[in-house]
């Protein structure tokens, strides 16, 4: 469930609130909450979207067993 979050959260970031808000009624109630954005879409290539849901994975990881970055 982590990637399915790490994915729709970095999703989220690259297409913008109209987009998002098309597309969370075509998923699950637990997950669409994981793609809402308020903030304009970013563009980035397919490269950039592994590294930032990588980065993204890692800090939820983080927050999860209580560490925190120095």
């Amino acid at each position: 469930m982590r990637a399915v979050r790490a994915t729709l959260e970095t999703l989220a970031e690259r297409i913008g609130k109209d987009e998002a808000l098309h597309l969370v009624p075509a998923l699950p109630l637990e997950v669409a909450p994981w793609l809402f954005t308020a903030s304009p879409a970013q563009r980035f290539d397919a490269a950039d979207f592994v590294s930032r849901w990588l980065t993204g994975r890692t800090r939820r990881s983080r927050r999860r067993s209580g560490m925190r970055r120095g």
